[in-house]
């Protein structure tokens, strides 16, 4: 999941979707004003919830690919968790916050690593989205409802975020009569 976390920023990030759509559409394509150089991942911020393997693994890519700075949310991470953490990530680079919203409007990607449980139930939901940055991106590779999924296009529709790549939806195997909206998205990727 790490590695599919990975891609859907990574494909996000450079509108590759996107980009593609057009084309076969048989659009021309002019890179300089569709956005094909997309946003530079180098350095970014990345927001991770869930300190377990994935997300530790994840971290331990965007580090050693981009450099990046990583926040972590994680209330029930043991001390030996959190120690692989230190030992994997640059102390300078690492920011352990106490709430989600902490790190919200520090993130360019956020992306979840957690179980569906009551606790993280719409985790992410309308005022989480409001913190975050007009360019960010969301990654679920996580379960579906954790993100509330109305809010998360209203988000996306209004420009509030920039992207979103989605692996869960809450209803599985969801179909595009499910989700006429977020599927149909121009800045959604689904897997």
């Amino acid at each position: 999941m790490s590695e599919l976390a990975l891609t859907l920023t990574m494909a996000l990030a450079r509108n590759v979707a996107a980009i593609d759509r057009k084309i076969r559409s048989g659009a021309a394509v002019d890179k300089a004003t569709e956005g094909a150089v997309g946003m530079q991942l180098s350095g970014r911020s990345f927001g991770i919830i869930g300190g377990g393997n994935i997300g530790l693994a994840l971290a331990r890519m965007l580090c050693g690919a981009f450099n990046a700075v990583i926040y972590l949310y994680d209330p029930v991470l043991s001390p030996e968790g959190l120690q692989r953490w230190a030992d994997l990530v640059p102390s300078a680079r690492f920011h352990r916050v106490e709430r989600v919203r902490d790190m919200l409007p520090h993130v360019d990607v956020l992306s979840l690593h957690v179980p569906l449980l009551d606790s993280t139930r719409n985790l992410i939901g309308e005022e989480e989205l409001r913190l975050m940055q007009k360019h960010a991106l969301l990654i679920n590779t996580a379960r579906g409802g954790v993100v509330n999924e109305q809010a998360l296009f209203k988000a996306l529709d209004e420009g509030w975020i920039a992207g979103a790549g989605i692996d869960a939806y809450e209803k599985e195997p969801f179909t595009r009569e499910d989700y006429p909206g977020l599927i149909a998205h121009e800045r959604v990727i689904s897997t």
